[in-house]
């Protein structure tokens, strides 16, 4: 019997930590981006009629439920609610000579599909578990009259996916960038072959070559700012056989492991904490934006050694010069302030991702620099005479700077001393002092009997 009611105790306290775990994750301040991207290179309408089957979108969906660890090591669902998913298209056209139109954006019923929230009806597992809407989906040309073959250029999509937000006019503010990609993996050579093939047949199509160093460029900006990492793969196979598609998934994972708040925001190196009264000490100290071309800062809070929010500042406040000023009681002093600050990284080849100061946050996301902390140095009493100078000393008729009302206490006490001095030698005059008679305060007298 007691050993029964230890292993209910175990249960018990195993389904608490879960639902904890779970709570936790769902609770996740952190907005994850999902963009699905498709292969119409044949498009699923035509030649790509396999992408139309219940095991492609049922790949997708189980891909956007699986977990990831997030930068507390905690379990994090791909997709969430409150996430953004986005769905494009890619195809390189052979009568275009350049990949401005490589990504294109899907709609449903005339809505963009880009960065929708993921809540309610729109969730991407609702939607997914009718596979009539994965097919209006799949059965638009978003190219309208772009006839002729295409190629895929696989080796060149998953950067230009990415890079297609750039210049895209809907903008969110996303932490964590996850690509989907349903492909046949077919690749027609590397990615110079890939450019080279497209470019011979855009001169059969009558149309000039494509510049392979265009294309280049973008991707070498791509790789100066996100790592692409490979999370997981679905096989598609009929029968169990030679896979027909893939369904890849990544995540572009931001180079900012390095970053520094003091990159950002011109803060000071320490922080002067003069002496007031009422037993208090003041700072004031002024920061300012860089305008580091490549960030932007959104959010600003300031906090104290015990966790109290000081201020707050949004990103119009931060676009200039801020001041802050605060008091701190002599009995509560704390050694430092520290700054937590969200930064959107202005990358050029995304500009949707905000790095976050949050223990959830990647450290490659620049978590540890966006937690900044500055020490403060507290002015000392000052003295009068080698004597600290109390507060109850520091009456209202002196200066506001203790060391000006110090030196008026000195120059009091001083004075008083002097005076004191002076009052003291004239007494000690006045009572030793001797009488010397002169000649004729003299008189004799005689007296005779």
């Amino acid at each position: 019997m007691k050993i029964g009611r230890g292993l209910r105790w175990v249960l018990l306290c195993l389904i608490a930590l879960l639902n904890f775990n779970t709570l936790y994750a769902n609770n996740d301040e952190l907005t994850h981006h999902v963009i699905i991207a498709i292969d119409y290179s044949p498009a699923p309408h035509s030649g790509g009629q396999w992408m139309m089957r219940d095991a492609v979108f049922e790949a997708v969906d189980r891909i956007t439920r699986m977990v990831v660890k997030d930068g507390a090591g905690h379990n994090r669902k791909i997709l969430s609610a409150n996430d953004c998913y986005s769905l494009v298209a890619f195809r390189a056209n052979v009568n275009y000579n350049n990949l401005v139109h490589y990504v294109r954006p899907l709609s449903f019923n005339g809505n963009s599909m880009l960065f929708v929230r993921s809540e309610g009806e729109n969730s991407l597992n609702n939607r997914l578990s009718n596979q009539n809407v994965w097919g209006q989906w799949l059965s638009q040309n978003p190219w309208e009259h772009s006839g002729g073959s295409a190629y895929s250029l696989l080796t060149v999509a998953k950067p230009y996916c990415l890079n297609y937000f750039a210049g895209c006019e809907v903008k969110k503010d996303v932490n964590r960038t996850f690509l989907i990609i349903i492909s046949d993996r077919i690749f027609n050579g590397d990615m110079y072959e890939e450019i080279r093939n497209l470019g011979d047949h855009n001169v059969e199509n009558g149309t000039s070559r494509i510049r392979g160093d265009e294309v280049y460029e973008v991707l070498y900006q791509v790789n100066q700012s996100y790592f692409t990492k490979h999370l997981h793969t679905e096989e598609l196979k009929y029968r169990d056989y030679h896979p027909y598609g893939f369904v890849d998934l990544y995540e572009f994972v931001p180079l900012q492991k390095n970053f520094r708040l003091s990159s950002v925001l011109e803060l000071p190196t320490r922080i002067e904490a003069k002496r007031i009264r009422g037993n208090k000490y003041a700072y004031n100290i002024n920061f300012s934006s860089r305008n580091n071309p490549s960030y932007k800062p959104i959010s600003l809070k300031v906090y104290s050694d015990s966790s109290d929010l000081l201020n707050s500042y949004n990103e119009e406040e931060l676009s200039s010069a801020v001041e802050l000023y605060g008091e701190i009681d002599n009995e509560q002093r704390y050694d430092k302030l520290n700054f937590v600050a969200e930064v959107r990284l202005m990358d050029g080849v995304y500009n949707n991702t905000v790095l976050s100061p949050s223990e959830r946050a990647l450290k490659e996301a620049g978590r540890e620099g966006l937690n900044h902390s500055i020490e403060i140095n507290y002015e000392k009493r000052a003295k009068i005479f080698f004597i600290p100078m109390f507060d109850c000393m520091w009456f209202s008729f002196l200066p506001d700077d203790q060391e000006s009302a110090a030196l008026i206490w000195e120059l009091i006490i001083g004075f008083i001393i002097v005076l004191l001095a002076m009052i003291y030698v004239v007494m000690l005059y006045y009572k030793n002092r001797y009488y010397t008679p002169t000649i004729d305060d003299i008189e004799l007298k005689v007296n005779s009997k």
